[in-house]
Order: structure tokens, then sequence, then C-alpha cells
């Protein structure tokens, strides 16, 4: 069904538990498990007669779906989910989900003048969440572009391989270990086959194989017949520390990006940035500020 006209009436208890229990909010702060509880709570009451309110919790269950997605590392998942959730925001589109992060053609675009307010806040939250996948594909393509093992004055630069691991790195820092989605319960409709659980049931916890899983996936999304990330890689960075200062650094240098249509960061990711910019300016001038 096509998103709603501003204006168009909807069913007026549908209406009145999308305000009051707004999976929408959760979403816009990353929080995608209480996202998939709301969902699966007002999905048990939506009815034909709730006009848009099923296909506009199908759809907010798949940016949720990307969401968790992300939090396992499976970014090539996450980006199909995002792809689906765009299909029903934009039905005029066919052929939409079959778009890969390697097209320029943005998945949501920008909501039209009388957009249902429900389909443009989901609209916004799935585009931030399509530049996150694009922005991790797109550095690793960069820094293939740029880097080589030895400057003309010899000195060392990362390798591409190295990067991919800083750039896992970030993603457990934005997505795991600074999220709240990571210290709470599952929920009934989180499904991750074991294929999909690059955190072996332990999401909480990690150690070296676990970082080098999360960089190969990050690694073969934009380098599909390239093999991955060794421990080599690893030893080469001298392990988990150095590896993390670097991923903390980086990510403390973002810290000034804009957030994208107005929207706040995920909670995680606003945490982890928080953090990582502490520690940049101790370890720059020892100041804890």
């Amino acid at each position: 069904m096509s998103p709603l006209p501003e204006g168009a009436r909807t069913d007026a208890e549908a209406e009145e538990v999308l305000v009051l229990n707004d999976p929408l909010a959760a979403l816009e702060r990353g929080d995608w498990r209480a996202a998939y509880a709301l969902v699966a709570d007002l999905s048990r009451g939506a009815t034909e007669s709730a006009v848009g309110a099923a296909d506009l919790l199908a759809a907010v269950r798949m940016v949720a779906r990307s969401m968790l997605m992300q939090t396992h590392g499976q970014v090539g998942k996450s980006w199909d989910a995002l792809a689906q959730a765009a299909a029903s925001c934009t039905p005029a589109r066919p052929g939409i989900e079959r778009l890969t992060p390697v097209s320029p053609i943005r998945l949501f675009l920008p909501p039209p003048a009388g957009t249902d307010r429900h389909w443009g806040r989901l609209t916004r939250i799935g585009h931030r969440e399509e530049e996150g996948v694009r922005g991790q594909r797109n550095r690793l393509l960069a820094a293939a572009a740029q880097v080589t093992q030895t400057t003309q004055d010899g000195a060392d630069r990362l390798t591409v391989e190295q990067l991919a691991l800083i750039e896992g790195v970030i993603d457990h820092l934005t997505w795991v270990d600074c999220d709240p989605c990571t210290w709470q319960a599952p929920v009934r409709d989180e499904r991750v086959t074991p294929s999909e659980n690059l955190t072996r049931n332990g999401l909480g916890d990690h150690g070296r194989n676990y970082f080098l899983r999360r960089a190969k996936v990050l690694y073969q999304e934009a380098f599909p017949r390239e093999g991955g990330v060794s421990r080599t890689v690893w030893d080469q960075m001298g392990g988990y520390r150095p590896v993390r200062g670097r991923a903390l650094e980086e990510l403390a240098l973002r810290a000034h990006s804009p957030q994208l249509d107005g929207l706040p960061y995920r909670f995680g990711y606003s945490k982890a940035l928080a953090d990582a910019t502490l520690w940049f300016n101790y370890m720059k001038g020892g100041r804890m500020e």
C-alpha cells in the first residue's frame, strides 16, 4: 500500500498507539530491540481498517532488521533489509529492492511534500542507515585508490586490510560495545541464523577471531573477489589495544560530521563518539574534557 498523503485519516486506535508507543522513536535513537517489540505488539492489533498501518509496521520491522544485522556485522544483509524497507516507502520505484551499495542511486529519497508524517520519519531514518552502510564501503574503496605500502619518502602506510580491521573495531564500538541493545535480553521476533551470527552467541564478548570476522565481512563487501583479513594483519598491528587506539582516533575525527536529515545519531554511535573524543583529547594533550 502506498504511503498516505498528509491529512489522510487512518484508524483512530492505530494512530493513537503509533503516537503513544512509537517504534519510529525507538529507531531514531537506534533502539532496534524496542522497535521489534513495539512492532510485534502493534501488529497484533492492526486490521485492514487501519489503513496503511500494517504496511508501515512491516517497513519499520525491516529497518529494525537492518540494525540487527549491523549489530552482528552483516553489512550485506543490513543493506538488503534497508532495500526492502525502501521499496515499501516508495512503491512507485519498482526494482529498488535489487539495488546494491555499488549503485549511486539513493534507496530512500527525500519524502515529498504531503507525505504522511510516519512514512516521512521512516524515510529519514532509513536514509541515515543507508548512508552508514555506504560510508563503510566507500571509505575502504577510497583507501584502496590512494594507499600504497610505502610513500615516496619511505614511510609506512596502512594497507586496506589494516584499515578494514580498524573499521571493524569502529563497527564494534558503535554497534555493540557502546550500544544499550547489546546488554538487553533478545526479543521474540529477533532471529539470527548461525551463518549470520559473527559473535557466536556472545554479543558482548570479543576476541581476535571475532574482530577478524567483522573486518572480513566489511572488506569483502568492498572487494568481493578478495580473500579477507588474516591473523597476520592482526599481528602486524600489534593486537587489540593498538587497533582499538587507531579506531578511537579515527572515530574521534568524525565527531564534527553533520547529522543527516536533522536526525540525531544513534545512541550507541553518540556514546562511542563521545568516548573516542575524550580518549583523543587525552592522548593528544593529556586532558579529559
